[in-house]
């Protein structure tokens, strides 16, 4: 049997942040590729970059994965808009600075076409979840939040 705060905390991330939604979307997966070639890419980077173009290149791309995450995680529709736009924001941050990865002789072209890639199709994802939400939005949709006394622990079970 499991207890009251287990049974709430799943509730909690299933039910009213729909945690598990984000993880099934494909951008939110591509963006998880894209750090891990974000890393590989960097790791080739001068020592004097550790702190600097580095750290943030990966700082941007994580934030593409958290920001999709932390919106699937917001309680309206017009909040997850507003992170998957800060989302986009970060995926075009990262193209930025690849780019001048490469301006400033830390990287090659060849080094960064799959980053450019990934990132690419991030964005293409990204517009068309951005033009679904506002759809939802359009259309008077919102985050359905399922309200019963067991889940504010008032039903006879939970007392």
């Amino acid at each position: 049997m499991t207890s009251d705060w287990e049974f709430f905390t799943c509730l909690l991330y299933r039910k009213v942040l729909g945690m598990d939604s984000y993880k099934k979307l494909v951008v939110w997966q591509e963006s998880r590729r894209l750090n891990r070639e974000i890393y590989r890419v960097v790791s080739k980077f001068p020592p004097s970059e550790l702190y600097a173009l580095s750290d943030q290149l990966k700082r941007a791309s994580i934030s593409i994965t958290s920001n999709i995450a932390e919106g699937y995680g917001q309680g309206s529709l017009k909040n997850r808009l507003r992170f998957l736009f800060m989302a986009r924001g970060s995926q075009y941050e990262v193209e930025t600075q690849l780019t001048i990865a490469c301006d400033l002789g830390f990287a090659t072209e060849a080094d960064i076409q799959t980053a450019i890639a990934i990132e690419t199709k991030i964005g293409k994802l990204l517009n068309g979840l951005i033009r679904y939400t506002i759809d939802q939005i359009h259309r008077g949709e919102s985050i359905r939040i399922e309200e019963t006394g067991y889940e504010y622990g008032t039903d006879s079970e939970m007392i």
